[in-house]
């Protein structure tokens, strides 16, 4: 089942390019062998795209919204663990004008695919510019009630804020960064920490005070 779609629109009356990920469901595996590639040093995460001037700081701020106050609760959790993975990066929470944004509703992830079997599914948008650099995200995340729905809505939302700092899709089933979202409860995986620094380098790794676009497509698991 293919839950997810990929798009990039670029809008006729500015330089802003809108990059939209889609996630519409989950997967649970039935063995350790079909969750495993082929090949594993085939295995990859696609890196997407920079954050720009914004993360200068080492601060990206984010918003909640929803009538759900236990989804809000999990959105913000999911949040908080890319934060305490990433030892550069701050997240906080601010009230508007986010960076990134997260509204959970229904409609909210309207540009994806049918709900999967957990009935719940996020969407990313991403505003770049023409360098490539993100501007501002905005993920909308739909989903059944909580608590029922807790180990889909915390998979997913982590999924989606991946999507927010620079990440495209893993090619394997299995990981975060997949497609279709395991709806257990997981760690962030290394390799998706690593692939986040990997993106966001100019300010991660090299500490310079001036963006850059990715250097890379992927990192290799």
């Amino acid at each position: 089942m293919m839950c997810g779609r990929h798009s990039s629109i670029r809008n006729p009356l500015s330089a802003v390019l809108v990059l939209v990920l889609a996630t519409g469901g989950w997967w649970v595996t039935a063995g350790d062998g079909d969750a495993r590639a082929a090949d594993d040093s085939a295995r990859a995460v696609a890196i997407c795209c920079a954050w720009g001037n914004k993360l200068a700081d080492g601060v990206l701020t984010y918003s909640v919204t929803g009538g759900d106050p236990t989804v809000l609760s999990i959105l913000r959790g999911a949040v908080e663990a890319w934060d305490d993975a990433l030892p550069d990066l701050t997240m906080t929470e601010v009230t508007k004008k986010a960076d990134i944004s997260i509204v959970f509703g229904p409609g909210a992830a309207d540009g994806g695919e049918s709900p999967g079997g957990s009935g719940a599914r996020g969407l990313t948008t991403t505003y770049l510019n023409g360098r490539r650099l993100v501007l501002r995200v905005e993920i909308g995340i739909d989903g059944g009630p909580a608590p029922v729905n807790a180990g889909a809505m915390d998979q997913i939302a982590k999924h989606e804020v991946g999507h927010a700092l620079g990440l495209g899709h893993a090619n394997w089933e299995g990981d975060l960064m997949s497609p279709l979202v395991n709806p257990a409860p997981a760690p962030i995986p290394a390799c998706d920490v690593n692939a986040v620094i990997q993106a966001n380098s100019w300010r991660m790794v090299d500490h310079a005070r001036r963006p850059k676009p990715a250097s890379a497509t992927s990192t290799s698991c």
